[in-house]
């Protein structure tokens, strides 16, 4: 009885078909892809890939099978289903903020660094150039004169 009730709200999507419960999984299917080829171009690390491959697995999972939301507000302890997807979202987009406010004081801080380097002439490679241009200038002015 309760083999049946697992695959139950596995087969249960079949029945009720929704053009959103075919697109929304293809949609995950793609963004999955996605990652992947953003993963092997370099261009995101594994954890990346690991976070976004779990997101849209889950979210392309609840499309098609919606009665999975059922199960998680007593293992959660929130009173319904669309509550938790709620409460998760927020949490993900905190998430993604604190992330995004990390990134963007670091960068902010390498700015400052390099212009403050530049300022003061501290940058050492630019003083070597100076002086490699200076001389070729010199050489130049003595072949015209």
């Amino acid at each position: 009885m309760i083999y049946t009730e697992r695959v139950c709200f596995l087969i249960s999507p079949l029945s009720s078909f929704s053009l959103v419960s075919l697109l929304t999984p293809l949609f995950s299917l793609l963004m999955v892809l996605r990652a992947l080829s953003l993963y092997r171009r370099r261009m995101q690390t594994w954890r990346e890939l690991l976070l976004w491959t779990v997101l849209w697995i889950g979210i392309g999972f609840v499309a098609w099978a919606p009665s999975v939301l059922d199960y998680l507000p007593p293992v959660v302890g929130i009173k319904s289903g669309v509550n938790v997807l709620i409460f998760f979202g927020f949490v993900m987009l905190f998430y993604g903020f604190f992330r995004l406010f990390v990134k963007v004081e670091e960068l902010e801080r390498k700015i400052v660094e390099m212009t403050r380097e530049r300022a003061l002439g501290k940058d050492d490679k630019d003083d070597k150039d100076d002086k490699d241009d200076k001389e070729e200038d010199d050489e130049e002015d003595r072949k015209f004169s």
